[in-house]
């Protein structure tokens, strides 16, 4: 999940009060991932406490509002360039591939020909959920799952 993505849906799973790792398990593991975002979650909570805390004095029109958390949202992601994905598609694809051919050119025991299968069965299956974990955003636009 990109940063972009996990700040918008910060709001929401932060004000439903509970574990947001059961509410949101994607937005979750991006947050023990992304220090940036983690930092992001602990201020809007402790801005959210204040607020609860504090009974509002006038009433904010809705079309100003909005335009803030327009121009927050348009903002963010300049404060913090690169935080959205450092490690870019392709160089997840090539360094997967040298850690392939690396462990497809182990030795071949005959004496367990299955544990080499396995690992890199177990290998190829960690690093594909990695890889499709952090590049959700851009799999589901590349291949058009996006509503």
């Amino acid at each position: 999940m990109k940063c972009e993505a996990a700040q918008k849906k910060l709001v929401s799973a932060i004000e439903a009060k509970g574990n947001v790792a059961l509410r949101a398990p994607i937005l979750a593991i991006h947050l023990i991932t992304c220090a940036t975002c983690r930092k992001e979650a602990q201020r809007l909570r402790q801005a959210l406490s204040v607020l609860a805390t504090e009974k509002p004095k006038a009433k904010v029109p809705e079309t100003m509002a909005s335009n803030i958390m327009q121009r927050i949202a348009f903002e963010a992601p300049l404060q913090h360039p690169g935080a959205q994905n450092p490690v870019s598609f392709r160089d997840w694809i090539v360094v997967g591939l040298i850690l392939f051919i690396a462990l497809c050119t182990l030795p071949f025991s005959s004496e367990s020909p299955f544990v080499l299968i396995i690992t890199v069965s177990i290998f190829l299956t960690l690093y594909g959920s990695l890889l499709i974990g952090s590049h959700l955003e851009e799999l589901a636009e590349h291949f058009g799952l996006r509503q």
